[in-house]
């Protein structure tokens, strides 16, 4: 009796923590790079969007919001590996309310840090403008779930009063030593000169890059959708759960099934306990 009331709440306290690490666990994390960055009116200001997956992800879908008097959308381009979705409700730009949306698909899924794509503003007049994300986007990952969770990185752009003309081929924008730092995917057109940084390139169709990846059942599922015009969320939806299928074992599902293992373990010990208590009590 003294060794069951010993062992009881022990198992609880330990099933109860395998439960909350299990959904707490593997929480991605969308992020702004450089996270500060100081230019004049007229200048150019490049940032990176970057995921750190904290697991596997496939497909995602980056809501963005961006202080539209301060700054202006003049180009987005997908870091490499990634493959966009560029129908209506997935790929859009709203330079009046501020809000970007970008969706794009990793064949294979995407198992570390790395860039989800490069945008470039003009700094239109002197003010404080921010960059975050809208808690509604969305990162698939393997057991096609949601793996974004809690705050996202922000960034903050401060422009000085300047020209509200055209960058000159001599103005540049100072972004932190962050910006430096080399990333696994980052696009070659990162922060630079400004006036003098490369001229984003068309987001690339994914009907005509289809040869580059027909084996990869992800990126045909976008171009699918891309051909089709199709609206529906369960597009991306789709394209998450036949990656996840066709990549490697995801770290997140197993961790999840050994977590659900000892929690039956658990489970047993508990009522082999409780059975063997009655049946010594009725002796």
């Amino acid at each position: 009796m003294t060794f069951l009331k010993k062992i009881i709440p022990g198992a609880l306290a330990v099933a109860l923590g395998l439960l909350v690490g299990a959904s707490s666990a593997h929480a991605a994390v969308l992020s702004v790079t450089p996270a500060t960055v100081s230019v004049k009116a007229g200048d150019t200001v490049t940032v990176q969007v970057m995921i750190d997956p904290q697991g596997t992800v496939y497909t995602v879908k980056a809501i963005m919001s961006f202080s539209a008097d301060v700054l202006q959308e003049t180009g987005y381009v997908p870091a490499a590996g990634w493959f966009p979705l560029t129908q209506k409700g997935y790929d859009s730009v709203d330079n009046t309310g501020g809000s970007i949306t970008k969706t794009e698909g990793y064949p294979g899924g995407l198992k570390q840090v790395g860039s989800f794509g490069t945008i470039t503003f003009t700094a239109v007049k002197a003010g404080t403008a921010n960059i975050g994300f809208s808690p509604s986007s969305i990162a698939y990952n393997s057991s096609n779930q949601n793996a974004l969770t809690g705050a996202q990185g922000t960034a903050v752009v401060t422009v000085a009063g300047g020209s509200s003309t055209a960058p000159s081929a001599g103005a540049t924008s100072t972004p932190s030593a962050a910006s430096t730092t080399p990333v696994s995917g980052t696009p070659s057109s990162g922060t630079g000169t400004a006036g003098t940084a490369p001229v984003p390139k068309k987001a690339p169709k994914a009907s005509s890059g289809a040869s580059s990846f027909k084996a990869s059942p992800l990126a045909r599922t976008a171009v699918t959708a891309t051909t089709t015009g199709t609206s529906d969320e369960n597009a991306s939806n789709t394209a998450a759960m036949i990656g996840g299928a066709t990549g490697s074992a995801s770290p997140t599902s197993g961790s999840r099934v050994t977590e659900i293992i000892i929690l039956i373990i658990v489970l047993i010990i508990i009522i082999g306990g409780i059975i063997w208590y009655r049946r010594e009590q009725k002796k």
